[in-house]
């Protein structure tokens, strides 16, 4: 007997799998995994929100409150600290690309990190999630790169002294043995490929604020090559 699933027809048309996304690749070849351009609402929590694109059907994890949240509008306010993860776990012999956009950055000694994680404790600030090959931004303070939590560490030169930055970016290449990350800040390369010492056990990507009082980001994305 040929039996068919069902699918809702609101989780096709969010997953992007019938309505593509005009979204730019790191390569003709990469396969888009996330795609999230924040073009919600100031109102609404980003939690539970599906992308715009996934492969599979995911949503938005998020910590915090109603005065302290990530909105899906990709801004958030407030003291609190709490992340915004999406579920990923990569397999061997591929090419990962993690962006995206940071609009805006308000707050002394305020940072965006980006990067994969092994938890996703969202209640908890990016360093609590014990990330693997991650990256943070500071409003005029350079790039800090890191291949876990707090573990080979690396400052970058300074960036803009501006509160409105650019883009980061983290490259995993699951290709060799011992995996590899890129650090990127504007497509220009801070850091350069460093392996890992041991493969690192990933379970999430994602981004999250430290100490910034106010925080504005656009265009997430994580690709796939071969």
């Amino acid at each position: 007997m040929n039996s068919k699933i069902a699918i809702p027809i609101a989780v096709i048309i969010a997953c992007g799998l019938i309505v593509p996304q005009a979204v730019s690749s790191p390569a003709q070849d990469a396969q888009i995994l996330y795609f999230e351009d924040f073009n919600g609402s100031a109102s609404e929590p980003l939690q539970g929100k599906v992308p715009n694109k996934c492969q599979e059907f995911a949503t938005w994890q998020s910590g915090g409150d109603a005065d302290s949240e990530w909105k899906a509008d990709g801004s958030i306010k407030g003291s609190a600290d709490p992340v915004a993860l999406l579920p990923f776990k990569p397999e061997s012999g591929k090419v990962y690309t993690l962006s995206i956009d940071i609009v805006d950055i308000q707050g002394y000694k305020g940072w965006l990190a980006l990067g994969f994680t092994e938890a996703n404790a969202v209640n908890r600030v990016f360093i609590a999630q014990k990330p693997n090959g991650w990256m943070l931004h500071r409003i005029g303070g350079g790039s800090q790169t890191f291949m876990g939590t707090g573990t080979n560490a690396r400052d970058e030169p300074a960036g803009d002294t501006k509160s409105s930055l650019a883009n980061m970016k983290v490259v995993l290449n699951t290709k060799p043995q011992k995996w590899t990350v890129t650090w990127y800040v504007d497509d220009i390369e801070v850091r350069p490929e460093t392996a890992f010492e041991k493969n690192p056990t990933i379970n999430f990507v994602g981004f999250g604020k430290h100490v910034a009082a106010e925080c504005f980001v656009k265009n997430f994305s994580l690709s796939a090559r071969h």
